[in-house]
């Protein structure tokens, strides 16, 4: 790897603390940041930093956030030596969450692109070189790639939503992808150029779940030109410990219907869009959230509510015209028999929310 080794620490008391030291305001401008932020995950940290040993690029650094620990973490880190990249470690001395930490890790990015991943996942040697060649050959201020979700401990795996063919999108492709559901808010399998995000102000914003797909929201109408790729680069790790076991806010995913329709150009989306958008991106994982915890609190019952409004038989109607027969029955039972759909729903899901852990 062709680029000079320097480790540095900083320690923060808490967001609003964000002075940038000297020796990370070197000269050096690498063509990419990693991202990381982490939270009690002594258990992951050798695994990641092999993975990132590994990283077959010319000119990467990594900006790791320890958010908070309470377990090893931050004696785990503290006992690194020098790598063989340029990584800056930052400790927050008062847990903030997962999007004030990024939003740390993003005010001392250097590098030209961010990949945001996630410490407990794994990725292939030549990921970041992949998304990155593309990044530069297209001109692209968005690289999409392929990735794959695995349940931990079983056979299950799926795909992550992406769009299916190669190609470049412009700003129209791009919202026309989001409303059908090719893209959705997970991070690890794009790539930004970081002035994008920078521009946006603060990206994320301080939920308790949803913050990813929120801060996607808010970048989206900056971006000009993107690119698909074929290339798998990554695999999420469905697991006890992921933030998606968490209990999702029923209003979060309202913040997110909010966002979408306020930020996003929706007059240049089709209404069978829109009602995929709905059904797929908000009132599925809604649902399986509130059925899931079985979840009667207020904001659960007002969210429901809010859901329903957008589903029925005019919306199923002209889902099943366009042949997406799934989520037209989905929007139909979900309106008119809950109980049915929920019932069949959380059989089907099981085995995934049963197992050992989750």
């Amino acid at each position: 790897m062709s680029q000079t080794s320097a480790l540095s620490r900083i320690t923060i008391s808490d967001a609003v603390d964000r002075r940038v030291e000297d020796a990370w305001q070197s000269a050096f401008e690498p063509q990419a940041t990693i991202v990381v932020a982490v939270h009690n995950a002594d258990d992951y940290l050798p695994g990641l930093f092999k993975q990132l040993e590994d990283t077959r690029h010319p000119s990467f650094e990594l900006v790791l956030v320890d958010d908070g620990s309470t377990d090893t973490t931050a004696h785990v880190l503290a006992e690194l030596a020098d790598l063989a990249f340029p990584a800056l470690l930052i400790r927050v001395e008062r847990n903030v969450g997962v999007a004030e930490a990024r939003n740390i890790a993003l005010s001392y990015a250097r590098g030209k692109y961010v990949w945001m991943v996630d410490g407990d996942d794994s990725w292939t040697s030549r990921s970041l070189a992949v998304m990155c060649d593309a990044a530069e050959r297209t001109q692209s201020e968005l690289v999409i790639a392929q990735a794959t979700r695995i349940v931990s401990g079983t056979e299950r795996s799926s795909r992550i939503p992406a769009p299916p063919r190669a190609g470049t999108l412009d700003s129209s492709d791009l919202v026309t992808a989001y409303f059908r559901g090719d893209i959705q808010g997970q991070l690890w399998n794009k790539l930004f150029l970081r002035n994008v995000l920078t521009s946006a102000g603060t990206v994320f914003p301080s939920l308790p779940s949803k913050s990813d797909v929120c801060g996607l929201i808010t970048v989206l109408p900056r971006i000009t030109r993107a690119v698909s790729i074929t290339d798998q680069v990554y695999t999420y790790h469905f697991h006890a410990g992921s933030i998606a076991t968490s209990r999702a806010k029923p209003l979060d995913l309202i913040r997110v219907a909010e966002l979408s329709y306020r930020l996003l150009p929706t007059h240049q989306v089709k209404r069978f869009e829109l009602d995929l958008f709905w059904v797929k991106s908000i009132a599925i994982p809604l649902l399986t959230e509130v059925w899931r915890f079985d979840d009667r609190s207020p904001a659960a019952a007002y969210a429901m509510r809010t859901v329903n409004g957008g589903l029925g038989i005019r919306a199923s109607a002209r889902l099943a015209r366009r042949g997406a027969l799934k989520p037209a029955a989905f929007a139909l039972g979900a309106r008119y028999a809950p109980a049915v759909v929920r019932a069949i729903y959380r059989r089907s899901r099981k085995s995934e929310w049963e197992h050992p852990g989750l």
